[in-house]
């Protein structure tokens, strides 16, 4: 029993929080699980003292271990707090990561959170299962179609980018509608996750939005979009072409997204209807036909004065 009980207090603390080591051992729990349960059933009608003799020979294994790794511990301890060893940036690979990770530690945001030993950056928890279970829960909610791998690099790239971190956050809390998780500055990425049936993720988040633009890029150059009357019709028309689920919020998104990259995509011109134009043209119609009829009856008329004559 005191088996189980340290292996899962172990799984709890430590592997939960350690993407790589979850991973070997997700495939393998059950075995695990299976392979401590028969020790300590062996161990109940086995013979006590082998496990009494065990403890007696770990414990002062454990205690040579302390005296030894001690000095290197308070070595690693002093570096640190001068300042010549620092974790500070661990993780963060690109400049626009390092300067968020700073935003955020500087409190510019506003009050700075308590952030506990199990949680990160933005108060989102370090156990990888539970990331992965925030982004299939909010993708099966809003139907964003992300595959098993999909969600594994967006969680594996949220331990050393603050921009993905921030993603699974953000996904993490509750909205009355989804134009709500639209509303920051990444709903470009937000926009191409909801609207698109395949999509396409990196863990690098730079190579993202570069990703996001060509792929915007290229809907609304091969459409057009100025050829249609109204952006309803274009929005209807990318739909029924590319099988997506634009509507005019994302289509607007994506629109500002290209235009700040210095893509400019002519819109649809917004035409004034005329009220009377309907009757308008009865009337015309009308008028046309009865000028035809009026010139044919003189044409017939004038030949035949010509015939009498």
């Amino acid at each position: 029993m005191g088996l189980i009980i340290c292996f899962f207090i172990v799984y709890n603390f430590i592997l939960k929080n350690n993407p790589r080591a979850y991973k070997s051992v997700q495939d393998k729990f059950d075995k695990l699980i299976t392979a401590i349960v028969i020790i300590s059933v062996l161990s109940s009608i086995g013979i006590p003292s082998f496990f009494l003799s065990s403890i007696f020979l770990v414990i002062p294994l454990i205690a040579v271990l302390g005296v030894f790794g001690l000095p290197f511990y308070l070595i690693y301890t002093v570096l640190k707090g001068l300042g010549i060893v620092s974790d500070k940036n661990k993780g963060l690979r690109n400049e626009a990561d390092r300067q968020r990770y700073e935003y955020e530690m500087n409190g510019v945001q506003g009050k700075k959170e308590k952030r506990g030993k199990g949680f990160s950056l933005t108060g989102l928890t370090r156990s990888y299962p539970k990331r992965c279970k925030i982004v299939e829960k909010f993708s099966k909610k809003y139907n964003l179609n992300l595959t098993e791998k999909e969600v594994e690099r967006m969680v594996d790239a949220s331990y050393m980018s603050y921009s993905w971190e921030r993603e699974i956050y953000d996904m993490s809390l509750e909205y009355d509608v989804i134009s709500q998780w639209y509303n920051r500055d990444t709903g470009w990425l937000r926009a191409y996750l909801r609207v698109f049936p395949i999509q396409s993720v990196s863990s690098d988040f730079d190579r993202q939005k570069a990703i996001c633009l060509d792929v915007f890029r290229q809907v609304f150059s091969d459409l057009n979009p100025s050829s249609f009357y109204t952006i309803d019709e274009c929005v209807d028309a990318i739909n029924d072409k590319y099988l997506t689920a634009f509507d005019e919020t994302t289509f607007m998104i994506a629109y500002r997204f290209l235009e700040a990259n210095k893509i400019h995509i002519d819109l649809p011109s917004q035409q004034v209807v005329k009220g009377g134009s309907e009757l308008e043209r009865l009337m015309s119609k009308y008028d046309n036909e009865t000028d035809a009829f009026v010139g044919q009856g003189s044409s017939d008329s004038s030949r035949g004065t010509r015939l009498g004559m």
